[in-house]
């Protein structure tokens, strides 16, 4: 198991790794996808507000869970690793207003 960032692990298998992360980013910032959130926001309440039997329930609300972890997978590994960001980037995030401490 390696504790380093993706992008700094290097190899072969980077190359797929990044074309996939690249295919994920696109397809969740897509019309289709916030589709595909709604249509599961819909079955979620669906369930909910119907009284449809307890599977039904959990099955909802386990895909809204995977849905989520996966999302959060997908913003954790394409975040930039420490150390790679614009300096001048990192400058304007790290500047306070006037009078700040």
């Amino acid at each position: 198991m390696t504790l380093r960032h993706p992008v700094e692990r290097g190899g072969t298998q980077r190359r797929r790794f990044a074309q996939l992360a690249a295919k994920s980013s696109h397809f969740t910032s897509s019309p289709a996808f916030f589709v595909v959130c709604l249509a599961l926001i819909a079955f979620f309440l669906t369930t909910h507000f119907a009284h449809l039997p307890l599977a039904w329930q959990l099955m909802a609300g386990d895909l809204m869970a995977a849905v989520t972890l996966l999302l959060l997978a997908l913003l954790k590994n394409s975040a930039a690793p420490r150390g790679t960001c614009d300096p001048a980037e990192t400058r304007r995030l790290g500047s306070r207003p006037a009078g700040v401490p």
